[in-house]
This record gives structure tokens, C-alpha cells and sequence, in this order.
């Protein structure tokens, strides 16, 4: 019995046994809880890294085969050297139909001799309804009649592309347009009656893939002159002051290749892109196959 007014002394806390055991206890849920938080975190920074990677071939596809299709028909030329393929292309702006039958002269295109005044079917520069000077309203717009392998546009000495120096007049009229040349110009060539197409330039487009280790790249130039050569690397002459955009990293291999090559380099039937983009991790590198084909028009 304890006295009246008295006190009990407790001592309440841990004794060390109980302490290492919460310890090795508590360990024991932290790892299987890391265990199987591991595996889901993994998975979801190595599916983020395939995204990133099907992002970058689109990023790469679009912009290709998208100029492919507006590429004037036998302009598009390749070459593949050490670390580089190269694609350029001269991109049309607008197609036109033109006759050489019609019994005015103002009207028809006089193929093989100096000309300055015909009719195109079908508007230069759609909606257009007063009078205009083709060259003013387009910086460096050419006009192209029969572009072929043999008598191509990138020899600026030919009879298929007007010069830059030319002034091209347009006086729209109900969906024909009246087009005068100053000077006459000389279209020697002889389509088919089925192809009389003529087409509006006005720049070409180089698209350059390096996969050397300083540059790992892919690029696409714009905006710059034509010039009989195709570029050769990133500081080719004809692509200074021209706009770069850079459409990918991370390229490991790239080549280019085409069904069927004529003078110049220039390519027939189709153009075949393979290239293969990674991206470094710390588990291993991620990887993937971009492959791109795309027909192409090689009727003049």
C-alpha cells in the first residue's frame, strides 16, 4: 500500500532491442516499397524517351515530304559524302497551263524562239484581280517551261527558267492571266501537249544531315539563290544569308538515295531518306529508324 499523498515514479520509452528492431523494420518497407516504385519510374522516363524520339521523326518527316511534294518536277538532286547527305530541291510556288496552238499570238507561248507576251491558265498568285509585276510581289520569282534532267534550271544558262534580271508582268482576267516578259525570253523546249505546264519559283531548299560527332544534326535551308551546284556542306557559298532551321538532333547515320540518278545528281522516280536518331540515358541509349520514300513528278 502506498502511503497517502504519495507519488509512483513510471519510466515510459524504448528500450534499445525495441529501437534497432522499428529501425530494421522500417528499412525492410522502404526497400520493397523502392522495389516496386522503381520499375514503374523507369518505365515511364523510358517511355518519355520514345516519345521525344517518334516526336523528332516526325519533326524530320513532315517538313521533308512536305517539300517533296511541292518540289518542280526534276530539281531534286542528292549526294552522300562522309558524314553528309544532302537534298535540294527548287520549290514551286504555282502551277499554270499555257497553249501553243491558239491562233493569237498574245495568247499562245512561242516554244523555241523569243517571246514576251502569252496567256497562263489558271492564276499565278490566286485572287490577284488588277494588274501586277510578278517580280515585285515575289523575290526572285522565275518562271520554269519544260525542266528536265538534260536542260535543267539549276544551269542558269538554260532556255527552261527566266533569268532573275527578267520583269515578269502579270493582268489577271477571269482566271487567265496575260503575262508579259521584259526582255522576250527564249523557252527552248518542246513538252508534251498533255504537260504544258509552267511553273512559278522562287527559291530552292537544302536539307543537310550530318551525323558527325561534332554535329549530329539535320537542317533545312531556305531562302537563298539558285546555283548550278548543290551544296557540299553547312558553309557552302550559296547558303550564306540563308534562313536555317534546325529540325533534329542526335543523329547517329543518315543516307540518302534515289531509284534512279541522272545528270547532276538529279533524281528520277523516287527519293528514299534513312536516317537514325538517338538520345543518350542513363540505363542505355534509346534509338530509332526514320525512313522516308516519296515518288516523285519527273514529267517536264
Amino acid at each position: 500500500m502506498h502511503p497517502v499523498g504519495g507519488s509512483m515514479n513510471r519510466q515510459v520509452g524504448f528500450t534499445l532491442v525495441e529501437l534497432v528492431t522499428s529501425i530494421v523494420l522500417t528499412a525492410i518497407v522502404l526497400g520493397f516499397a523502392t522495389l516496386f516504385m522503381t520499375t514503374p519510374v523507369d518505365a515511364y522516363f523510358a517511355q518519355t524517351r520514345r516519345t521525344e524520339l517518334l516526336g523528332t521523326a516526325d519533326d524530320i518527316k513532315q517538313p521533308f515530304e512536305r517539300d517533296l511534294g511541292r518540289a518542280l518536277p526534276n530539281s531534286v538532286r542528292i549526294r552522300n559524302a562522309g558524314s553528309r547527305a544532302i537534298v535540294e530541291m527548287i520549290l514551286v510556288d504555282q502551277v499554270g497551263f499555257f497553249s501553243t496552238t491558239a491562233t493569237d499570238t498574245s495568247t499562245a507561248l512561242q516554244l523555241k524562239s523569243f517571246d514576251q507576251n502569252f496567256a497562263v491558265f489558271g492564276q499565278i498568285i490566286p485572287g490577284r484581280t488588277a494588274n501586277y509585276e510578278l517580280t515585285g510581289e515575289l523575290n526572285g520569282a522565275r518562271l520554269v517551261v519544260g525542266n528536265s534532267v538534260t536542260n535543267n534550271a539549276y544551269a542558269l544558262n538554260s532556255k527552261v527558267i527566266t533569268p532573275a534580271t527578267t520583269k515578269i508582268d502579270v493582268a489577271p482576267n477571269a482566271g487567265i492571266d496575260a503575262i508579259k516578259l521584259t526582255p522576250a525570253f527564249n523557252f527552248n523546249v518542246t513538252p508534251p501537249p498533255s504537260k504544258s505546264r509552267i511553273f512559278l519559283v522562287s527559291t530552292p531548299v537544302t536539307y543537310i544531315c550530318n551525323s558527325a560527332a561534332g554535329a549530329r544534326s539535320l537542317r533545312r535551308y531556305s531562302g537563298y539563290a539558285i546555283y548550278p551546284g548543290i551544296p557540299t556542306a553547312e558553309t557552302s557559298a550559296q547558303l550564306a544569308g540563308a534562313s536555317d532551321t534546325l529540325l533534329a538532333t542526335g543523329i547517329s547515320s543518315c543516307v540518302v538515295a534515289c531509284t534512279a540518278i541522272g545528270a547532276g545528281s538529279i533524281c528520277q522516280k523516287a527519293l528514299a531518306l534513312e536516317m537514325q536518331v538517338s538520345r543518350a540515358a542513363a540505363a542505355g541509349n534509346e534509338s530509332i529508324r526514320v525512313f522516308s520514300q516519296v515518288a516523285l513528278d519527273d514529267a517536264p
